[in-house]
């Protein structure tokens, strides 16, 4: 039998050989994603409720690129997660599948990146001492190979990557990463390719950057990496700097992020973006948020999907150590490391976006937000190993650095696969956060709410009435806790919440939707209807008040009206199966074989409403 004598490749066929490799140890670590389910976070938003996910055509792509949707203006997020309903419909096991391949991808992109950094450093000899730019790049050897596989395996197996992959609605970094990565490689291509530069790498490198915005504006400060790597490609060659040349070429790069970055930030301030973790000194936020970044990236413990922003002294202390750790780095990097001080730059550069300078965001910390800078590390990491390795200290030293240098991978593997455990389902993603942040009044709330969907009505108001002591002016708290009430039985209670919701917030929608909804129940239908008006006019688009209308509607005699309201709601959440299942039932009241209402129901039942099921199972029979 043959044996595979990696020395005997040709270097394209170790590159391949290496992609491989790294998809398989993605998979490896990333697979039993497979197995979670919807956690009720932004999949509520970008799957379970998105509006433009059914059906896939031209006017509702047309809709994903022309308007804005939570907050944000995503449209090839919003297109991949349409694309993924027209071949898994609702079946987490697709959608998390496309998310382990788009991470795959990446992880290989990261890799030949890295490759093209080695080679490069390595035909430099000093990777910031002159050199003559026509010299070209040489063939990958086994040690930058090595280098860019721990450069790939860090930013692949790293816990910071886990939500990113193991939440089916964080499409977005994975999206923008999947473009931004190769156009990263298309523009080094470009620019260190020997003698005259192939215009095609340039081209393909603005297309891919200009998609990378589409998906999501993570990647708008990339052009400042273009250009200090211009800079550093001037310095090498010990010319005068041709100012116009470089922006010539950075201009392009710099207009396409502007124009998204203002797109985006417009997005951003349509009515319905909160800042979950309140508003703390602006100032103070930005080194904060690298600071926790940072120690994240080298310490990754205590992941939670929600964070908890300190304030008074801890955010002033934290902010001061972000501050400190970028003044170390440079005097680490004055000191002959310059590769740290490279690292450093092009991670901040990099996060700027999300570390709070704009708020953009309903949360101002997420492990998601690192997606796209997270290579800076990784291929810091690996660079510096590359040099270790080139000092040829001896045997035993090189022992040492290798398995040093697995032990770090396999312990970041063994941490991500557990915090992969964690997103499984709804609850066990709150109840880890509840664990990270106990004090955190939106990490309660939601973890109420998750057990009421499960039916656990006890713990369920047990934590809505923590959250509501942890803020006592939680408006979307009692409302919950009026939900919980009421489907518990207890209506005087439920009752109390809702006009103690009211009080603090007049016009949330929410709670006059519940309240009215009590009120069909209690066959107050005059109340009921004034408080659903009062709800469709603060919220004309949420689907679940048009379903409380289509409810009263045909409770009151007027079928025809509950019919439109009920196809209404289809219409704004295509996965909408109570609504698939009223409309059905309006049909089949006025005539039981109707075709329409049966295709209803049918379409119920497919989307897991239970009633439906069970009325499907019946008719068999």
């Amino acid at each position: 039998m043959p044996v595979l004598r990696v020395s005997a490749l040709t270097p394209r066929q170790k590159k391949i050989f290496a992609s491989l490799l790294l998809a398989c140890a993605t998979f490896v670590v990333f697979g039993i994603a497979l197995a979670n389910d919807f956690v009720g976070w932004d999949d509520d938003s970008y799957i379970l409720g998105n509006p433009f996910i059914s059906p896939l055509n031209v006017r509702t792509i047309k809709a994903m690129f022309s308007g804005f949707y939570f907050s944000s203006w995503t449209p090839l997020a919003l297109l991949s997660h349409a694309i993924d309903y027209a071949l898994w419909g609702l079946d987490p096991r697709g959608h998390h599948l496309t998310n382990l391949v788009v991470h795959a991808v990446n992880t290989v992109w990261v890799f030949l990146i890295g490759l093209q950094i080695m080679a490069y450093a390595r035909a430099q000899g000093n990777p910031l001492a002159p050199s003559d730019p026509r010299r070209g790049m040489p063939e990958p050897e086994m040690p930058d190979i090595g280098a860019a596989l721990i450069a790939a395996l860090f930013f692949s197996w790293h816990p910071l990557r886990v939500e990113s992959v193991a939440c089916a609605s964080s499409r977005k970094e994975l999206l923008c990463a999947f473009f931004a990565f190769p156009a990263a490689y298309a523009y080094l291509s470009y620019r260190l390719r020997e003698g005259t530069p192939d215009s095609k790498y340039y081209w393909g490198a603005l297309a891919l950057f200009t998609l990378a915005m589409l998906a999501k504006p993570a990647a708008m400060t990339w052009p400042l990496v273009m250009l200090g790597f211009e800079l550093i490609e001037a310095r090498r060659q010990t010319v005068e700097i041709a100012w116009k040349r470089i922006l010539a070429r950075c201009a392009p790069f710099f207009a396409v992020a502007a124009v998204v970055a203002v797109v985006a930030y417009a997005a951003s301030r349509t009515p319905g973006t909160v800042n979950l973790l309140g508003e703390p000194p602006s100032l103070l936020l930005p080194p904060y948020t690298f600071w926790f970044y940072l120690q994240k990236t080298f310490l990754p413990l205590g992941m939670s999907s929600v964070y908890e922003v300190p304030g008074g002294l801890s955010l002033a202390i934290s902010s001061a150590a972000g501050i400190l750790a970028v003044l170390f780095v440079l005097w680490i990097a004055r000191r002959g490391f310059p590769a740290l001080l490279v690292g450093l730059s092009v991670f901040l550069v990099t996060l700027l976006p999300v570390l709070g300078v704009v708020p953009t965001s309903i949360q101002a910390i997420s492990n998601r937000y690192t997606y796209v800078a997270s290579p800076a590390w990784g291929i810091c990491l690996g660079y510096i190993f590359f040099r270790w390795w080139r000092w040829d200290r001896g045997r035993l030293q090189r022992i040492l650095l290798v398995g040093g240098t697995v032990a770090v991978l396999g312990a970041l593997a063994l941490l991500a696969r557990r915090e992969i455990r964690t997103w499984q389902s709804a609850e066990t993603m709150w109840r880890n956060a509840a664990t990270i942040s106990p004090t955190h009044p939106v990490v309660r709330l939601d973890l109420g709410l998750t057990l009421l969907d499960e039916g656990e009505y006890a713990e369920s108001i047990q934590q809505i009435l923590a959250a509501i002591d942890l803020k006592p002016d939680y408006a979307e708290a009692y409302s919950a806790l009026g939900g919980a009430y009421a489907v518990s039985g207890d209506t005087l209670h439920a009752e109390q919440a809702y006009e103690k919701s009211l009080q603090i917030l007049p016009g949330n929608y929410l709670a006059l939707s519940r309240f009215g909804n009590l009120r069909i129940a209690q066959k107050r239908f005059r109340e009921a209807t004034v408080l659903l008006n009062a709800a469709l006019a603060q919220a004309p688009g949420d689907a679940f008040t048009r379903l409380c209308i289509a409810d009263l509607c045909y409770r009151t005699g007027d079928a025809e009206h509950a019919l439109q309201y009920a196809l209404s709601a289809i219409a704004i959440r295509p996965t909408y199966g109570e609504a698939y299942y009223v409309a059905a039932a309006i049909l089949l009241g006025k005539s039981p074989q109707n075709p329409e209402g049966i295709a209803y129901l049918r379409r119920a039942a497919a989307l897991g409403f239970r009633p439906a099921i069970s009325q499907i199972e019946s008719r068999r029979e």
